[in-house]
């Protein structure tokens, strides 16, 4: 704490006189010359005997006010007394211990006792005096009765000590929990809210694919996550729990759940299920180390709707252990097995992307958990690629292989075929596509590699885009140089099967799509540009023009909308980027929304300054504006005060929009939910409910919701409450053939009331696409976290109401 050193380190001739006691950061220590130049706090420096003088003071003062010194004594004082109350445990825990294995052991002797001497074999002649007098006893009185009596008797008591210690254990951890509480309350400095942006995944139509969202972790722990305003999810902080992994998923974020308890340093402990929806699809027992023990309900990687699958084994100190199965569709398969948490010999692999629409599987061998050898590669279980690998165990693809497009699916049936040398591709690699599941593959793209084996693109390639499929095929077409793209480079676009893969060509513009790269072969745009949107489709044929400089976007950009029926090219957005910077938003803009098609024809007008937005934005749906709001410059372009939203699935048969306020970027108070049906004019209040100032934008009280997918054919509310973000107690689902009609319910059940957002008890539940034309209704009950006994299929049907389809039996 102390240190020896007298002289100033700027000027080592003077020695260290006073201290700076003013509220910034420096260096602390001066000499008479560093005080000399400080003149702007010179009167917050004391001289050092008297900082000396006027610590000690405050001390000594506050010494006997406080009893600092006191406080050593107590903690020795209970850690002594825990000691010796450790010792009483372990004594009382051994004795009982000790008296169980006695009783057990008395009666298994007497039980034994009646099954030898009344056996099939029974001969009184050559029992002993005791064991005759045993028989007569029993044929005279009731022994084996008494003797039930008695050994009932003592069998209800046993579960009582086990629950006696469950509870002292369980207040034990919470003792504990309390203390680490306290621990950290007393080591930490005040917490602050923090918010992180993470990239993530998001369903669309193709699948999950890439997407930005918001977690903000508050000063009591509690975590909330959050996308453009909209709160997806809050995780209240647990008794005794630490840090949790982040979840990426946005599927997961609003349907995920995980409920068990902690025992300490932050480890789950004891039984953890895992929720899905309201109903637990897996879980299992963690060791008091947190480690995963026994057998486990695993749910796959980025476990959604679409990607139902649970892998189903056991743990031994969380490693996988043995063989383990997978569970698809009520299927039931064995994949692979592990050898201490590697995997070896044979093995079923899911793709990472596997989803219904893109059921593809890995079947090959591991080698102390590398992969060696062939491996094939099926798709709806027909063989589609593959490849080797060579046998030394080092995971390196060698000689030809046909692999499957990252984002292969349904309508994406996209391969690559080519030569491995040593694990990287060489020489001429093609890109091949069919649009139908019955046709054979046909080259469409491809380049060569070089031969060195460093994987560098050279020559002349086609490519294709991120989100290449069916109603989206667009390629580009250019040369590379050293594996950067050099000089011009086109886009290609085939609107469907029967149109050839033609440059785009637009009208009022001079050039079709695409641009060129600098010729010195660093990959850098350059010149004029006509680039795609993201998600670029036949009903979003959306394209940005405008001029790069050295790889940056300058001047003044626009973006054009080619209509699909009518293929009329108009620009109907655009601003300007700031020049010599990284392309910096600068003025006027208007730009489209992330889900912009021809069915969500949806603009945003306002100012950037510094990329970000500020002052009034307004919100238009073709020309028609129907919401807006104010970005505070203040307060880096958050959104603040009255703001009328629209809903991320607008579109013309859903036109939902949100009316209510904001406060630094967070909802607050009441906002309401419109909706008008298509041809209609006026939004008409439908639903919406509170949002709490003081809990960061949680909802609270009385809420009215709109089913995801909520149109014109499918009008399904949601009716209840929530505590501080959670739904709980009774929840209603209701639902109306068009807005002339009133709403019914039609199902609905309860929640729990411990803030953990669980299904309880009756539940009547809609089928995932309830309709006008399909209303399939499912009736049964909820017990910890399941589905359990008889649950009744029914159909509504106008001529005879809801009738039963079918049952289906859930095991509690």
């Amino acid at each position: 704490m102390y240190t020896s050193q007298q002289f100033c380190d700027f000027h080592p001739q003077f020695q260290l006189i006073s201290i700076c006691t003013a509220k910034h950061q420096c260096q602390r220590k001066f000499c008479s010359l560093c005080g000399y130049k400080k003149e702007d706090f010179n009167h917050q420096l004391i001289l050092n005997h008297i900082f000396q003088e006027q610590i000690l003071e405050k001390f000594s003062k506050l010494q006997s006010e406080y009893q600092l010194s006191n406080s050593v004594t107590q903690f020795k004082t209970i850690q002594t007394q825990l000691e010796k109350l450790q010792e009483e445990i372990i004594f009382l825990l051994s004795n009982l211990k000790e008296l169980i294995n006695c009783i057990s052991k008395f009666v298994h002797q007497e039980d034994s006792r009646f099954q030898n001497l009344l056996g099939q074999h029974l001969n009184p002649l050559e029992c002993s005096n005791e064991d005759l007098q045993f028989l007569i006893e029993f044929l005279n009185e009731n022994t084996l009765k008494d003797w039930w009596q008695k050994k009932d008797a003592v069998l209800q008591q046993m579960p009582k000590v086990i629950i006696f210690w469950e509870k002292l254990v369980s207040s034990a951890y919470s003792l504990n929990h309390s203390i680490d509480f306290v621990k950290n309350i007393l080591a930490q400095k005040q917490k602050k809210q923090i918010v992180i942006q993470f990239n993530g995944l998001e369903k669309q139509n193709e699948g999950l694919k890439p997407t930005k969202f918001s977690l903000m972790t508050q000063p009591n722990g509690d975590k909330v996550y959050s996308k453009n305003g909209y709160t997806l999810r809050v995780d209240k902080l647990k008794q005794g729990q630490k840090e949790e992994q982040v979840i990426l998923n946005l599927e997961q974020i609003k349907h995920l759940r995980f409920e068990g308890q902690y025992g300490v340093d932050g480890y789950k402990y004891k039984q953890w299920d895992i929720i899905w929806k309201g109903q637990q699809v897996g879980g299992g027992l963690y060791n008091i180390l947190g480690e995963k023990e026994g057998k486990w309900i695993d749910l796959c990687e980025n476990y959604w709707d679409e990607k139902k699958v649970v892998e189903i084994g056991y743990y031994k100190q969380d490693k996988r252990v043995g063989a383990w199965s997978q569970k698809w569709k009520d299927q039931i398969e064995e994949i692979g097995h592990y050898d201490n948490g590697i995997k070896i010999g044979k093995w079923s692999e899911l793709s990472e992307g596997f989803w219904d629409a893109s059921q593809v599987t890995y079947y090959g061998e591991y080698l102390n958990g590398k992969k060696v050898g062939r491996w094939d590669i099926m798709y709806k279980k027909q063989f589609i690629g593959g490849g080797l690998y060579d046998l030394e165990g080092n995971e390196t693809k060698i000689g030809e292989w046909i692999e499957l497009n990252d984002g292969f699916f349904d309508y994406s049936q996209v391969t690559y075929s080519g030569q491995y040398k040593n694990g990287y591709k060489v020489g001429r690699w093609d890109i091949n596509y069919k649009e139908d599941q019955h046709e054979p593959f046909k080259q469409i793209g491809g380049g060569s590699y070089d031969l060195q084996g460093n994987e560098t693109k050279m020559g002349q390639w086609t490519e294709l885009s991120d989100g290449f499929f069916h109603y989206s095929q667009v390629s580009y077409s250019g040369q590379y140089k050293n594996g950067y793209k050099v000089g011009r480079w086109d886009i290609n676009y085939k609107k469907d099967q029967y149109e050839p893969n033609n440059k785009m060509q637009f009208r009022n513009q001079i050039f079709g799509g695409g641009g060129s790269y600098d010729a010195d072969g660093y990959g850098i745009k350059n010149g004029d540009w006509i680039e795609l949107c993201e998600g670029f489709r036949d009903d979003k044929q959306v394209t940005y023009a405008g001029e790069y400089k050295n790889g940056h976007k300058i001047n003044k950009w626009n973006i054009w909308y080619q209509d699909p029926s009518t293929q009329d090219n108009e620009c109907i957005g655009g601003g300007f980027y700031e020049e010599g910077c990284d392309d910096i938003k600068i003025g006027e803009w208007i730009e489209l929304s992330d889900s912009f098609r021809d069915a969500s024809y949806i603009t945003y007008e306002g100012q950037y300054k510094e990329n970000k937005k500020f002052g009034e934005w307004i919100i238009k749906y073709r020309e028609e504006q129907i919401g807006g709001g104010s970005y505070d410059e203040r307060c880096n372009g958050m959104k603040i005060g009255r703001w009328i939203e629209l809903s991320t699935e607008f579109a013309r048969y859903s036109q939902i929009i949100y009316n209510g306020e904001y406060q630094v970027d967070q909802k607050v108070g009441i906002w309401d939910i419109k909706y008008r049906q298509v041809n209609q004019k006026q939004f008409k209040s439908i639903g919406g409910g509170s949002y709490d100032k003081a809990c960061n934008g949680m909802k609270i009280g009385k809420w009215i919701e709109l089913q995801d997918g909520f149109r014109d054919t499918s009008q399904i509310i949601y009716a209840g409450e929530y505590q501080a973000g959670i739904k709980c107690g009774r929840w209603d689902i209701r639902y109306r053939e068009d807005q002339h009609k009133s709403f019914k319910q039609i199902g609905g059940g309860s929640y729990d009331e411990g803030g953990f957002e669980i299904k309880i008890g009756r539940w009547n539940e809609l089928s995932d696409d309830y309709n006008n034309s399909s209303q399939v209704v499912y009736s049964g009950a909820y017990k910890n976290h399941k589905k359990i006994g008889i649950w009744t299929e029914m159909k509504n049907t106008k001529e005879r109401g809801l009738i039963k389809v079918k049952e289906i039996s859930f095991n509690d």
